[in-house]
């Protein structure tokens, strides 16, 4: 099968204008960059894209709950809402860690008749930042409303949350809240760190998305890198290797994988949104592969994305679709197939051999000697050499497995992380 390569696509231009955006003096109002602040909402410019600007911007306000009374150690978390159970583990970690010393303050958006006023009192002075944006008017209307929204919230609530704070940890700067809370932070010289929550790479014309703001938009001092393969892909962006604190993966353990009987039968693990293009391709190999090798597969959908769509692509082969635990999933499958999904890193954490179908859409990350082939093809002739000599298979897991996340002595680097001088260099 001969994958053509993709032309430079509309999202690669809309990345690139948003970097340049963030580069622009015009951008900033008193000492924050407001491009990054909303950079993750600039992708969508269609009208329903403008019109959730309006409805955020307008008519919903941060609601702040706080744990306790304020601490050194500041823990934003602004995604309850998202009902991630690997997300909340994060912070709730890093609470438990912090102990008495740390202050979980939680920003859930409500509903609010009063922020349309707020928003609208500052709209002048971003509207004067969105002009540095190159874009429709329309667009650019959109972009003013969050950045006089989100100015508003750095005003009334997020610089006081801040105030006396020796050190400020927020969960991913990819988004506004933790984006405006680390911005803050370092105006008020106080160091700050954020939280890999996912396998983060460096994406390209064939496969940007929004989640390039991952890395594009990191503004914190440091980051809680999962391994090795991350503080390489951050070094490539040209993010300095220091700013990178390697603890592993934050993350409930998962069960081992090693001394299980077998299923007889494998598993796809689907892509979310920003890769749903590639995930037709992984269940044509789950098809062919189960043909060639006669067993059964079972299907594993993003959580946030679910598999309405993908229940007509399977073969009579497939036993299950849809989202499904790691634990469960596990206990299901000998080994899996997948794309550019961070369960891919689960996979191997937990000793299940993978095999990542590059597609040609797959980032440069898992691009990596004995992870990722070019066809279904070259998968079943890896399959099947690792079913003859599983010894194989076990060291080339171990090897990958190290190499994405290196969380020995966990505790102790999280505590370094935590508790170590907070002053920002000078």
């Amino acid at each position: 099968m001969t994958i053509e390569p993709l032309v430079p696509s509309q999202a690669w231009h809309r990345y690139t204008k948003i970097q340049q955006f963030k580069l622009r003096p015009e951008a900033e109002i008193d000492g924050v960059n407001y491009a990054r602040v909303v950079a993750s909402h600039l992708y969508d410019e269609s009208i329903w894209g403008l019109l959730k600007k309006v409805a955020l911007a307008l008519c919903f306000s941060p609601r702040l709950t706080a744990s306790r009374s304020k601490q050194p150690l500041l823990l934003f978390y602004s995604h309850r809402y998202k009902k991630r159970a690997d997300y909340d583990y994060v912070i709730k970690h890093l609470q438990a860690l912090a102990g008495d010393q740390g202050q979980l303050i939680e920003s859930n958006e409500k509903f609010s008749l009063f922020q349309f006023w707020h928003t609208l009192l500052r709209l002048p002075s971003a509207a004067r930042a969105a002009r540095a944006y190159e874009g429709g008017i329309l667009h650019r209307f959109g972009i003013a409303l969050l950045i006089a929204k989100f100015h508003s919230v750095a005003e009334r609530s997020a610089i006081a949350i801040i105030e006396g704070r020796e050190r400020v940890f927020t969960f991913c700067d990819a988004h506004p809240y933790d984006n405006l809370v680390a911005q803050l932070a370092a105006l008020q010289g106080v160091k700050t760190v954020t939280a890999q929550h996912g396998q983060y790479r460096v994406l390209d014309a064939t496969n940007i998305s929004s989640d390039a703001e991952a890395y594009a938009n990191f503004v914190s001092d440091h980051m809680l890198a999962w391994g090795e393969a991350t503080c390489a892909e951050f070094e490539r962006f040209g993010v300095a290797p220091e700013r990178m604190l390697v603890s592993g993966w934050i993350r409930a353990q998962p069960e081992n994988d090693l001394g299980r009987d077998s299923q007889g039968a494998f598993g796809v693990i689907l892509n979310g949104g920003n890769g749903a293009a590639s995930n037709l391709a992984l269940i044509t190999a789950a098809n062919h592969l189960s043909q060639a090798l006669g067993l059964r597969y079972v299907v594993r959908a993003h959580p946030s994305y679910g598999s309405a769509g993908y229940e007509k692509m399977v073969n009579e082969r497939c036993i299950s679709i849809g989202p499904m635990t790691p634990s469960d999933y596990l206990g299901s499958v000998d080994f899996s197939i997948s794309h550019s999904s961070s369960a891919t890193i689960e996979m191997l954490l937990a000793d299940s051999p993978v095999y990542v179908l590059d597609d040609g859409h797959i980032a440069q990350i898992f691009r990596t000697e004995g992870l990722s082939y070019n066809s279904s093809e070259e998968v079943l002739a890896a399959v099947s050499a690792d079913m003859i000599a599983e010894d194989r298979g076990r060291t080339r897991v171990a090897r990958l497995k190290v190499w994405f996340n290196e969380d020995a002595n966990q505790v102790e680097r999280l505590r370094s992380a935590l508790f170590s001088d907070g002053k920002r260099d000078a």
